[in-house]
């Protein structure tokens, strides 16, 4: 399951949402509640799928820096 999700949580990165319409959002924060959204409704635990996807921000920050969204 998991090995289809870290692509998925990558593609939600890419994709520009609330944050052209609302700039107080960072992208961490963006990127943490859409994730959070799609991994809860695949049936985890909301605050599991926060953890699972802050984590997953954070990987692919300290990886890429500021050379993604």
């Amino acid at each position: 399951m998991f090995r289809k999700l870290i692509p998925t949580l990558f593609l939600l990165a890419l994709i520009p949402g609330a944050a052209a319409y609302n700039p107080s959002y960072s992208m961490r924060d963006l990127f943490i509640s859409r994730c959070t959204g799609e991994i809860a409704a695949a049936g985890i635990s909301r605050q599991s799928a926060a953890d699972i996807c802050a984590c997953t921000f954070n990987q692919i920050s300290s990886r890429y820096g500021s050379n993604w969204p």
